[in-house]
């Protein structure tokens, strides 16, 4: 429920409620993530089981390895004008990474973070649809 407001125009008195929209975030980032699965024999479960410290800290480990992908989406549907980088380069954090075109509109896509180009997905020309994969980098 929003606020009501009472609103003169010339002689007439409208009542009005105004509620307060929120946007979604206008570019989301992806972790591409890889499940792995360690088996052990059951009759040498008591004999191998790792201490509960331990397991946490071989865990966290893996996590940090396998989190480090992450996918740069299309945030808008559009035209690739520019692509900015190529696999292998190092990009720093708010460095331009390409420009989509959108109602005759150039849109800038930033860098978020200190990372590598891992991957190119799209070239200067390509049309895109709202979520398509255009780079994949890796922290």
């Amino acid at each position: 429920m929003g606020k009501i407001y009472k609103i003169r125009i010339d002689s007439e008195v409208y009542e009005v409620e105004i509620e307060e929209v929120i946007k979604e975030a206008t570019h989301r980032v992806y972790r591409e993530v890889k499940a792995t699965e360690k088996v052990q024999p059951k009759e040498n479960i008591k004999e191998t089981a790792p201490k509960e410290s331990e397991v946490i800290k071989e865990e966290s480990k893996e996590e940090i390895i396998e989190n480090n992908v992450e996918y740069v989406l299309a945030p808008l549907p559009g035209k690739i004008l520019k692509v900015m980088v190529k696999p292998g380069d190092v990009i720093k954090k708010g460095s331009v990474l390409l420009t989509i075109e959108a109602m005759k509109m150039e849109n800038e896509i930033f860098a978020g973070f200190d990372a590598k180009v891992a991957d190119v997905y799209v070239n200067p020309g390509d049309k895109v649809e709202t979520n398509k994969k255009l780079l994949k980098l890796v922290r």
